[in-house]
């Protein structure tokens, strides 16, 4: 440690700067930040979601740059208001180029709804070696939300096979995650009394091999390079695979799908608290067994993940 003064300091001995910095990501109040692996977790007030994202060159493998190379505000000379060295400085990528056009890129945004206004709000995340990270986060109406990371990529393999041109499609296919679970949709009789779903509640309940019924999905139900064989002009699927109904892709892709950076993720797990509680601050304890999340009127929750 260096001599402490002993004499008031007038001006600031050595100014350090980032060598990363930037207001593009959110619009808010930034009240939250984290690192996942060499991506960021990020969260901001009026937002409503959680955004991952990363900084182009970055790795946490490489050595340390220097301090002395840490762009300033007067390293860069603006050219017009559309510059983007006006929002992003990056020792890593000091200036954008055809083979990196950006300093950094937005990769997923996690969806916390009711949240509103509201500052001060903070996720936790659990990653350790060895278990699944998942991200847990309370909104502003009592709702505790979680994030599975790895069934992401889990959700983007399933996809690839289930559209695989190439397989075949008389043997059964490799049974699915016990968290996708097909959709079957209720039985419900028109005004003549006839029961309406049947044909899908067959197919769905159906052996792999012999379903039969075939509907039309999102384009985000295919998740990246998996997408259905056949795709529209304007970029949506009309294909799906014949096992599961649209409905059912839909729902898979509105919680697992890394397709559509801008189109948030929804919860995979939900717990609800009071209506009236706020959570300020999640967190998890070492093991991951725990989640504790604290908020208004002097309250904690105190929420097991694995029950004895």
């Amino acid at each position: 440690m260096p001599d402490l003064p002993t004499e008031p300091v007038v001006t600031p001995l050595q100014v350090h700067y980032p060598h990363f910095s930037t207001s593009a990501v959110h619009s808010g109040i930034v009240d939250c930040v984290a690192f996942c692996g060499d991506c960021i977790l990020s969260r901001a007030c009026h937002d409503n979601v959680i955004v991952l994202w990363r900084i182009e060159g970055f790795s946490s493998e490489g050595p340390p740059p220097p301090q002395s190379d840490a762009p300033t505000a007067q390293a860069v000379v603006p050219t017009s208001l559309d510059d983007q060295s006006r929002l992003t400085r990056s020792y890593f990528v000091p200036a954008t180029t055809p083979e990196c056009p950006s300093q950094y890129t937005r990769l997923l945004e996690f969806h916390t709804p009711n949240c509103g206004p509201q500052f001060f709000m903070r996720f936790g995340l659990h990653h350790v070696p060895g278990q699944n990270p998942v991200l847990a986060f309370c909104n502003a109406g009592g709702n505790i939300l979680f994030w599975d990371l790895h069934r992401l990529s889990v959700y983007h393999d399933v996809m690839l096979a289930l559209h695989d041109p190439q397989r075949d499609r008389t043997q059964p296919r490799a049974p699915l995650p016990t968290w996708l679970k097909a959709i079957i949709p209720r039985q419900r009789a028109d005004m003549f009394g006839r029961i309406k779903g049947v044909r899908e509640k067959r197919a769905v309940t159906a052996p792999n091999g012999a379903r039969q019924s075939s509907a039309s999905s999102s384009s985000r139900g295919g998740g990246g390079s998996g997408a259905p064989a056949s795709v529209s002009s304007a970029g949506g699927a009309e294909e799906t695979t014949p096992e599961f109904s649209a409905e059912t892709l839909e729902s898979w892709a509105s919680k697992y799908s890394t397709e559509d950076p801008h189109e948030p993720v929804k919860a995979h797990r939900t717990e609800s608290s009071a209506a009236t509680f706020v959570g300020r601050q999640a967190a998890w304890s070492p093991g991951g067994e725990w989640c504790v999340v604290v908020g208004s009127s002097n309250t904690t929750l105190i929420l097991q993940r694995w029950a004895n």
